[in-house]
């Protein structure tokens, strides 16, 4: 039976088009405390695309100026200052966002968005297998089906090791950037991937212990393709606090995401969500609605800001009230091993 699960994750996976585009040891936690009152949340958000090593990379950021309308693309409005100034009342952890197959940097905005609202600066890049871009611009080119995706056990620390050099150059120039290497916490950077984007977190966190980079301190999961980790026994490698997200109508993931949590080191986490499919974490679930309309108004997009942002709270910025105050209300599953 997890073999056939197996399977059906990697045939939804390898189905996977870009959703934004038109068409155990705990790391040593930071000092929790207060930010200052200019600090307060929810905070203006920025945007901007800078090149990191080559990398077209989409920068979610805190910003003094003022907010306006954007679209980013047709379909995929938004509220950001563009190219605003950083704000520079507090410093604020790192997060990288790794995109789905066939995804882009800016194919999940209300998560993007809002996480840095809540005091993140968040940087995603486009992969090599990116069918749209965080410019705005590129038109959808043929993509070929990766067969390796039903064969999981044949996967190696070679495979979309490229994703690996990606999320590298990403940490590195934003940690080396003018602009954003002052107003980052020193030694806080969190993962956030979904599907593909999340093997290429688990990789990063410790799946493959070639990818493993020791400035990850905290992993979000959403529905990931774990399932080379899991036939491989390499779950129990990764040795930061992760969360695994799935959803009742993932079938072709989430049943994977158990044997991952169990096989898991704490502090884990699992949310499961009511209903939603492989997409709810990208732009079809809040088509034609800005980051901020689509978490006030849409429960599933909310569950997913709040709970991804409650771990990153707690194991970023060692902030754990928020991440306490969650039980599993709304959701169809909740475990936690903190």
């Amino acid at each position: 039976m997890y073999d056939v699960r197996v399977r059906w994750a990697a045939c939804l996976l390898a189905a996977v088009l870009c959703a934004g585009c038109k068409r155990s040891s705990t790391p040593t936690e930071p000092s929790p405390g207060p930010p200052p009152a200019s600090c307060s949340t929810p905070l203006s958000v920025g945007f901007r695309v800078v090149q990191l090593g080559g990398l077209n990379v989409g920068v979610w950021y805190p910003t003094t100026d003022k907010e306006a309308a954007i679209q980013y693309t047709a379909t995929a409005p938004g509220m950001v200052a563009r190219n605003g100034a950083v704000n520079r009342c507090a410093s604020f952890p790192l997060v990288i966002f790794s995109h789905g197959f066939g995804g882009c940097g800016i194919q999940s905005l209300f998560l993007t968005e809002e996480i840095a609202r809540r005091g993140y600066i968040v940087a995603a890049p486009d992969h090599a297998d990116a069918q749209c871009s965080v410019t705005g611009s590129g038109v959808p080119r043929p993509l070929e089906l990766d067969q390796s995706f039903l064969t999981p056990e044949t996967w190696t620390d070679q495979t979309q090791a490229g994703r690996r050099g990606d999320v590298d150059r990403t940490i590195t120039g934003m940690q080396s950037s003018a602009d954003f290497g002052a107003a980052l916490t020193p030694g806080r950077v969190g993962a956030v991937g979904h599907s593909l984007g999340g093997y290429t977190v688990l990789g990063v966190a410790g799946g493959w212990s070639s990818w493993q980079d020791g400035r990850i301190t905290a992993a979000l999961a959403l529905s990931p393709y774990v399932a080379p980790f899991v036939v491989q026994n390499r779950v129990g490698s990764i040795r930061v606090p992760v969360m695994y997200q799935g959803a009742q109508l993932d079938i072709g993931i989430t049943p994977t995401l158990g044997p991952a949590f169990r096989a898991s080191n704490s502090p884990k986490y699992y949310a499961e969500l009511m209903l939603g499919n492989h997409f709810i974490w990208t732009n079809l679930e809040c088509s034609g609605k800005t980051g901020t309309d689509c978490v006030r108004s849409d429960a599933t997009a909310r569950y997913i800001v709040d709970y991804g942002g409650a771990f990153l709270d707690r194991y970023l910025k060692g902030d754990a009230g928020p991440l306490q105050s969650l039980n599993g209300a709304g959701l169809a599953s909740y475990q936690a091993v903190p």
